[in-house]
């Protein structure tokens, strides 16, 4: 991966709220990322929800095939 997507792809996940950045104090071009995980947190919720609904979705589609046979 090149440094220019390496570069986009953090500045997304900063956006989002992923990472946080920290420049050192030693060399303004360094920065130093780390995770929020409390913001992950959110996403499994979120993608807890959306796996029980295709569930749902897909048991229900499951039986009326059954039923049509």
């Amino acid at each position: 991966m090149t440094r220019a997507a390496t570069s986009r792809h953090l500045k997304t996940l900063r956006e989002t709220g992923l990472l946080e950045v920290a420049f050192s104090s030693v060399d303004a071009r360094e920065r130093n990322y780390s995770l929020r995980v409390d913001q992950l947190s959110s996403l499994n919720e979120w993608l807890e929800q959306v796996e029980a609904r295709w569930h749902r979705q897909l048991r229900s589609f499951a039986e009326h095939v059954e039923r049509s046979r």
